[in-house]
């Protein structure tokens, strides 16, 4: 036990706006998370960018037991031919992350980095940017016939039911 109580399952209900292009021409969507209550929050997707790197590393606060690989990768996704890297931001600040890369042609996905703020954590958040991306492929993507998810810890049989296991491997990095 980490001495941390677990967030109370609060319901959302989601209701999405239409898509839009911000300021740098990138594919927005928002979505507005009603979290019971009078608290309401709004959701703005899109793409990461090079000036959200400090706080992509905000929220990669704890992953991988202090041993996270987004402070090294974060910029090479950025500028890897097929991937997207997608951000969702609440009142400016970036709240989580989700990547995509398009292999085989444009008919397989692999989706990796998940992530989401600590403080955020438990809110639906992770649900909500993943259901964004999967909104975003099946409109701009149309030849993805495949979705792989990429994990780095060892979910355990709940979580591992949902999906086929298709490999396992380990990586590691030498400096």
């Amino acid at each position: 036990s980490t001495g941390t109580a677990a967030a109370p399952h609060i319901p959302l209900h989601f209701s999405t706006h239409t898509p839009s292009v911000c300021a740098s021409g990138q594919f927005v969507s928002t979505v507005m998370m009603d979290m019971g209550g009078s608290q309401s929050d709004e959701l703005e997707f899109c793409l990461g960018t090079e000036q959200d790197f400090e706080q992509v590393l905000d929220i990669s606060e704890g992953s991988h037991d202090g041993l996270d690989y987004m402070a090294v990768t974060y910029h090479c996704w950025l500028k890897e031919p097929g991937r997207m890297v997608f951000l969702a931001k609440k009142q400016g600040k970036v709240v989580a992350l989700e990547s995509a890369l398009l292999v085989d042609g444009g008919e397989t996905v692999v989706l990796q980095g998940l992530r989401v703020h600590p403080a955020q954590r438990g809110l639906g958040v992770a649900g909500a940017i993943q259901r964004h991306v999967s909104q975003y492929l099946r409109t701009h993507c149309p030849l993805v016939a495949t979705r792989r998810l990429a994990r780095g810890d060892d979910p355990g049989p709940e979580a591992l039911s949902k999906y086929r296991l298709l490999s396992r491997e380990a990586i590691l990095t030498l400096c």
